[in-house]
């Protein structure tokens, strides 16, 4: 298999290494051999495929990668700040001397950080891929990467109005809606197969995207962490006109987040018990485009905490008023609300009988 990790998401934007656990699922699954994708925990990587290679614990054989290729400020505070091809180039060296034998570069890296570690590793026999957003698949190919992966969801090639270098802030869909028959898809395929750049689908995590997904057994959901099932019930989303749906009861002990750094709005197609955090943001007037707006068809039983954030520039002023939430019935609050800070008037949080509104007063 060619996109695994020994590491899980842990909450809080940690990842921890599971090298007890994963090698032998992975075995137990079917997978004999593995590329690990990105590491978090090289050392402890490259114990594990010497264990296994060495028959003290059973797993399939491994390609260690690198720790990720990482430009600054990335999301994830265990990777690499990676700024200068001169910088790039050593890590390669180090890392290839520890015995990894691929790299993956990430979100933020810049063309010519990734085009010198790209050239450092084929001077050392070793091969790149990379999940991207700062530099298009189209770029990529033409530093010579050798794989891309997550097929065409991570590409930026389609993004309006994208900078060089720059990752798009916020969630950009519209790579679902290009015509696979148009040249401005089948340009960038044909440039990538020029170049003899391979993509690795991992279709089970592109699968969460997709509309009309059935939820998993109700057996399924009880075997699940709490903070698990919030977000597997989360992405069991339909699109339609602009409007987003999940079709299921949700018990949020975890994070619910409508849409970071856009607005749209999110119908929950059931009800909802929130203890956890719901996370919405406002960038104008307007529900569902401007501003976020959950809107839910059954009850609700409120209670944790309400994050608001402002995106788009957006300053609120005095009058102005956001439906952030709609329902048929209402138990419970939000125990912290947390507003942003605003230079006129003060936050009013208006929760009654069917709608939550923000108002400025």
């Amino acid at each position: 298999m060619l996109h695994e990790h020994l590491f899980y998401p842990s909450g809080d934007l940690r990842y921890n290494t599971n090298e007890v656990s994963f090698p032998p699922l992975y075995l137990a699954g079917g997978v004999t051999t593995m590329r690990t994708g990105g590491s978090v925990d090289t050392y402890t990587d490259l114990r594990v495929r010497q264990d296994v290679e060495e028959g003290r614990i059973p797993g399939p054989h491994m390609d260690v990668t690198g720790p990720y290729l990482e430009g600054p400020n990335g999301f994830v505070r265990a990777m690499p700040q990676l700024a200068t091809p001169e910088q790039a180039r050593a890590f390669v060296n180090f890392w290839a001397d520890q015995g990894v034998t691929s790299f993956k570069a990430y979100n933020l890296i810049s063309r010519a950080t990734l085009g010198a570690a790209i050239e450092a590793a084929h001077a050392r026999g070793l091969e790149v891929t990379g999940h991207l957003c700062s530099i298009t698949y189209r770029e990529a190919a033409d530093l010579g990467i050798d794989n891309l992966e997550h097929g065409f969801f991570a590409a930026t090639d389609w993004v309006l109005g994208k900078r060089p270098d720059e990752c798009p802030e916020g969630a950009d869909l519209r790579y679902l809606d290009i015509d696979l028959e148009s040249a401005e898809f089948t340009d960038v395929v044909d440039h990538l197969i020029a170049r003899g750049v391979a993509l690795t689908s991992t279709l089970t995590v592109v699968e969460r995207r997709a509309p009309n997904r059935p939820a998993p057994p109700a057996g399924a959901q009880r075997a699940m962490l709490p903070q698990l099932r919030d977000q597997v019930m989360a992405s069991l989303l339909v699109w339609a006109g602009g409007l987003r749906t999940i079709d299921a009861t949700l018990d949020n002990q975890g994070s619910l987040t409508v849409a970071p750094g856009a607005a749209h709005s999110l119908q929950i197609t059931g009800s909802l018990v929130t203890n956890g955090v719901v996370n919405l943001e406002i960038g104008g007037l307007t529900a569902g485009t401007l501003y976020d707006r959950l809107a839910v068809t059954g009850a609700v039983t409120l209670g944790g905490t309400l994050n608001i954030g402002l995106i788009n520039a957006f300053v609120p002023t005095i009058g102005d008023a956001f439906t952030v939430m709609t329902y048929a019935s209402r138990s419970g609050s939000f125990t912290t609300p947390n507003l942003p800070v605003i230079p006129i008037g003060t936050w009013g949080v208006g929760t009654g009988p069917t709608t939550l509104v923000l108002s400025v007063n």
